[in-house]
């Protein structure tokens, strides 16, 4: 007791209050079970997980903010998501589809040598994203960029949206986007070295970002010796679709 009574500050006051009640006899201690000493790293049991976790997700929530983060989209050219009602469809469908931040990018390496030089996920870092105009425009506060005292920088994060591998052509163009600078259309994503490719498959092969068949032919090899005839089909099945 004398611990408790010098220690009142690293007790969890919640568990001390129980603790001094069932000492004063104002509970019955038979039922309350060993008095332990709470260490002020006791975290509580696992039925309050769930507040910590929304006390966690409230936490990414306010400090996803600083740095700031730019959601930047990805999709194949004509791709976008087009938002219509029953009334509106008609109208949507005649005029060409809004700008997104990928579309918004390409314009911007086609009037901007700037832009020219950044990778797509780097342009949130010196341009701001106009959600009204749908266009990007470079800082007008920040650090000096050096080298360019006219171009300002923050530590702003962009962030491509992901792309399941399933969804294979808006995979590899988003690939491609982690590679190549300064795009100013789909076609110029997909041109290596002078030479337009068919897929954006092929350009990330012809850029050595794929692996060859080798290491396919090698993990069947390895497999036929432990895995079952089940994981082997498994095996196939993924190196057709890769």
């Amino acid at each position: 007791m004398l611990y408790i009574r010098l220690n009142q500050k690293k007790l969890r006051t919640e568990e001390y209050i129980h603790l001094r009640d069932a000492i004063v006899n104002d509970g019955n201690i038979d039922d309350i079970g060993t008095m332990v000493i709470l260490p002020s790293s006791y975290i509580g049991s696992p039925r309050h997980m769930h507040e910590y976790t929304q006390d966690a997700m409230t936490y990414f929530s306010i400090h996803e903010r600083e740095p700031a983060v730019q959601h930047l989209a990805v999709h194949l050219e004509n791709g976008q998501r087009v938002y219509f009602t029953k009334d509106s469809a008609r109208k949507i469908a005649s005029e060409p589809p809004q700008n997104t931040t990928l579309t918004a990018f390409f314009q911007l390496c086609q009037t901007d040598p700037f832009a020219k030089t950044l990778l797509y996920v780097d342009v949130p870092i010196y341009y701001t994203w106009d959600k009204t105009r749908k266009i990007f425009q470079r800082r007008k506060q920040g650090m000096p960029e050096e080298g360019h005292p006219e171009i300002m920088k923050t530590n702003a994060i962009g962030r491509v949206y992901t792309v399941h591998p399933n969804n294979a052509e808006c995979f590899y163009l988003r690939m491609l986007l982690h590679e190549i600078r300064g795009p100013t259309n789909f076609t110029d994503l997909r041109t290596i070295d002078g030479y337009i490719c068919h897929t954006y498959r092929e350009a990330c092969q012809r850029l050595g970002l794929l692996e060859n068949d080798n290491h396919w032919e090698l993990t069947l090899q390895e497999a036929t010796l432990t895995a079952s005839a089940e994981q082997i089909r498994v095996i196939r099945h993924n190196s057709n679709n890769m």
